[in-house]
């Protein structure tokens, strides 16, 4: 049972950033999608790590932080063998 959650800290009109969406949607991987052009404390957030591009795929720590947990954006994303995204959200 998947106990956790991604979080893809993306914008508007981003089509990597729906390639994403899409991708986590097929392998039934639970995320959570930000919009950073639209949340100013998430796009602090995101600043504060020193990202230029989305989508960034993250994950909250239970201490609150987030952690980046797939470095390279869509690129790395499709290239992170199915079962490590599952074995991020708890599942099997």
């Amino acid at each position: 049972e998947m106990t956790q959650r991604l979080i893809i800290m993306g914008k508007n009109n981003c089509p990597y950033c729906d390639l994403a969406k899409r991708h986590l949607d097929e392998h039934k991987i639970p995320y959570d999608y930000i919009k950073i052009d639209e949340d100013m404390d998430a796009y602090t957030e995101f600043r504060e790590f020193g990202f230029r591009s989305v989508p960034q795929i993250m994950q909250r720590e239970d201490d609150g932080k987030l952690k980046l947990k797939v470095e390279g954006g869509w690129d790395g994303l499709k290239e992170t063998p199915i079962h490590n995204l599952q074995q991020m959200v708890g599942g099997q």
